[in-house]
């Protein structure tokens, strides 16, 4: 799989590099390949200086980067997008805003942009916690219940594998307030037993794809009428380094940012945090 990494220059960005680094050594090509558009944002000779410095990073690291400096010619976005090549085989790594604001983290970005198009695999990063050096130990995987959606997820998380010391799954039951005050006994077990039959599936295709120990694994369904509470919590709890989640398809398709889960996912996150999305 050839590994792109849409470079804008940010601080952000500069960590979310450590990430293309460690998938790039745990890859048989050992190759980055880097784009980065000229814009507005950033003078051309700072933009060069850091990618210089990236570029001896990976020397350092005996990984080769492949770097590609373009003019912008319309939008960043269309300048990326016609010089990825599109399918399954591209693994496209990019970053969000740091600070949200009134903006969002991934509302309105050239990574949401290349993410809905749906070109490629394509994982975008906020880092909350550089000092693991794309190193996230512990991982906590939210899952939505889409075999195809944790699919999109493996060749991250398979290039990810020989540093992970912990992989922890997570299955959420999501109902609605009122039925979440009332559930009774037998609504909750049948719930359960959904979830934990769908995370045994999920254990057989990491075991037949994935070169990770079984008793790294740890697999728990819960029930809630709040899924982002529930993942945040988890994180906590596991120490997470690193949560890696597929980004619904109704974030991409929103109009308004007040209550979308995928921002409030990335404002209130206690560590790094990956948001994917698969070839469509």
């Amino acid at each position: 799989m050839a590994i792109y990494f849409a470079y804008d220059g940010s601080i952000n960005n500069d960590w979310v590099f450590r990430y293309a680094l460690r998938l790039a050594s745990h890859d048989r090509e050992n190759t980055i390949n880097l784009i980065h558009v000229n814009d507005a944002s950033l003078p051309q000779e700072e933009s060069l200086t850091k990618i210089n410095r990236l570029e001896l990073e990976c020397a350092l690291t005996g990984i080769n980067l492949q770097k590609e400096i373009l003019e912008r010619s319309d939008g960043v976005m269309d300048t990326l997008a016609a010089h990825i090549p599109p399918g399954p085989e591209t693994l496209l790594i990019c970053g969000v805003r740091v600070k949200g604001h009134k903006k969002g983290h991934f509302s309105g970005t050239v990574s949401e942009q290349l993410m809905k198009l749906g070109l490629w695999d394509v994982i975008a990063l906020r880092i909350l916690q550089p000092g693991f050096l794309g190193f996230p130990a512990n991982i906590l995987l939210p899952l939505s219940g889409a075999m195809e959606g944790f699919h999109a997820s493996l060749p991250f998380l398979t290039r990810l594998s020989p540093d992970i010391r912990e992989l922890h799954l997570l299955r959420i039951m999501e109902v609605s307030h009122a039925r979440f005050r009332n559930i009774d006994e037998t609504e909750t077990q049948a719930l359960r037993a959904k979830g934990t039959a769908y995370l045994k599936e999920i254990e057989k295709v990491i075991a037949s794809t994935i070169p990770l120990d079984p008793e790294r694994i740890e697999a728990v369904t819960r029930i809630s009428d709040d899924w982002v509470k529930e993942i945040l919590i988890h994180a906590g709890r596991y120490k997470s380094g690193l949560i890696l989640m597929e980004v619904p398809r109704k974030s991409l398709r929103r109009r308004f940012l007040f209550g979308d889960k995928t921002e409030e996912l990335l404002r209130n996150a206690p560590c790094d945090v990956a948001i994917y999305r698969g070839v469509a």
